[in-house]
């Protein structure tokens, strides 16, 4: 296709695909260079490049199919669709940088990832600090389960707080709560 262009100097740079099936994607700074938008792309349309101090989102106009899968399992929400990319990008096979960002390393599991300064963790420790019981599934694959099962997962998120709440234990002699007060079992 570059060759068209080639032979097509005069091909004006704001000609839009609009309506053609081509769009163009932006990425905010809520990116945090997790690819799941370049694993879950059929057409590798999307490439997530990172290196140990910073990562790059690279897309290829003229490969999406405009399937939305990429925005729809995009959990921090960074990516949306944003128009159609010119017709001079797509003959060109032209593939843009949309986004950059410095990578840091989670203080708990130190896995790389994108984030503010003042981040610490990574978004999975992060949630997994704020909800230890709980399960984290992007909104499109719990859309994708069954109501009863995506219902109880929900429910263990919700009740976390109650779930590690410790429970008062209970002598089998009377029924009635113990008291521990730091004896050790069997001291007067």
């Amino acid at each position: 296709m570059r060759l068209l262009t080639e032979q097509m100097p005069d091909l004006p740079e704001a000609a839009r695909l609009d309506g053609a099936g081509f769009v163009q994607l932006v990425v905010s700074d809520a990116c945090n260079a997790c690819g799941l938008c370049e694993r879950v792309c059929p057409t590798a349309a999307l490439h997530v490049t990172k290196t140990e101090d910073q990562f790059m989102v690279i897309f290829a106009a003229q490969r999406c199919l405009d399937c939305h899968l990429c925005v729809d399992y995009c959990e921090p929400r960074a990516l949306t669709v944003y128009g159609a990319p010119s017709l001079r990008h797509v003959l060109d096979e032209a593939r843009l940088l949309l986004h950059t960002g410095h990578m840091k390393e989670c203080t708990r599991c130190q896995t790389r990832f994108a984030g503010s300064p003042e981040q610490t963790l990574c978004p999975t420790c992060t949630f997994r600090r704020e909800h230890p019981s709980g399960v984290h599934l992007p909104e499109a694959v719990l859309a994708q389960l069954p109501a009863a099962t995506r219902e109880r997962l929900l429910a263990v998120n919700a009740n976390r707080a109650s779930a590690l709440e410790p429970k008062a234990k209970v002598d089998r002699t009377n029924g009635r709560p113990t008291r521990n007060f730091g004896h050790h079992r069997g001291a007067a």
